[in-house]
């Protein structure tokens, strides 16, 4: 499923503050404390997947949660973190840490890093699996950058296309590695930006406003496109350079936690607390 024109109520141009505010769920640059997926996480109950070295912002906050990644190519032998762990017996807090991360590591079962591996394929099917077992966590969030073009964008192939590509092929990669567990999952790939009506110097667009939201999922009526389309004429554009946003992404994410995970109204308020008058998009969900 396609949303087009979409976009934020937040409308500067700085790619940090944007992406601050997509991942707070909030109206402005560092106006809360935690992320949206982590709220959600307290309402649920549930556990959260940071695909990180560290806890993506969309996913801090006290909700329960972890970070993981592929390891390196050069990682530990499971006989050396044993005789660690061993050795911190004495240490509750790293002793801790350090298990959660071989539990974590026993779960994702997957293969360190190959100087020649597809780390983007591999980091998606260690993602799949510990959201396939029983014990695993109920979120997950995973950060692809490569999307900012400011030069040699390309068409049918270039830079953007490549990025395109690689997100067809790690969507295609869920769906095979979740199995089926795919008919209960939801993936929402959205951004912080949009793109130029029109062509830079360098041959690219960038830092734009309004872009598209792609949902995949077993239980998504695909296969459609929803817009309210603004044109693309010189007076429908949004300060004359850029499409116009006519749907804010947080009404797509409302209606994803409304009809997946089931959030009432008043949680949603609570997900999102500076757009609690945005009524969420519906029909999401066969």
């Amino acid at each position: 499923m396609l949303f087009h024109a979409v976009g934020q109520s937040y409308r500067d141009r700085s790619h940090f503050d944007s992406q601050v505010v997509l991942e707070e769920g909030s109206s402005r640059p560092h106006a809360l404390k935690s992320g949206w997926l982590n709220r959600t996480l307290q309402t649920t109950g549930g556990e959260g997947l940071s695909v990180s070295s560290e806890t993506l912002l969309i996913l801090q906050g006290t909700g329960p949660h972890f970070n993981w990644q592929p390891e390196p190519k050069f990682a530990a032998k499971l006989s050396f973190q044993s005789q660690v762990l061993e050795m911190l017996e004495g240490d509750p807090a790293l002793a801790t840490a350090l298990a959660e991360g071989l539990r974590v590591r026993e779960m994702a079962q997957v293969s360190s890093m190959s100087a020649k591996g597809n780390t983007i394929q591999q980091t998606l099917k260690g993602m799949a699996k510990l959201l396939r077992v029983p014990e695993g966590p109920e979120i997950a969030a995973l950060d692809l950058g490569g999307w900012d073009t400011h030069s040699r964008q390309g068409r049918e192939s270039g830079r953007f296309a490549r990025v395109f590509s690689e997100l067809s092929r790690g969507v295609a990669t869920l769906r095979t590695e979740l199995g089926s567990t795919w008919q209960d999952t939801v993936v929402a790939c959205v951004t912080e930006f949009g793109r130029t009506e029109r062509l830079n110097g360098s041959g690219s667009t960038d830092h734009g406003t309004a872009s598209a939201a792609f949902l995949f999922g077993g239980g998504i009526r695909g296969g459609r496109v929803l817009a309210d389309w603004p044109g693309l004429a010189d007076h429908d554009l949004y300060e004359g350079r850029d499409l116009r946003p006519t749907l804010d992404v947080v009404a797509v994410l409302k209606g994803v936690l409304h009809e997946h995970l089931h959030l009432t109204e008043p949680q949603l308020a609570e997900v999102f607390p500076a757009h609690r008058a945005l009524a969420p998009q519906l029909e999401i969900l066969s």
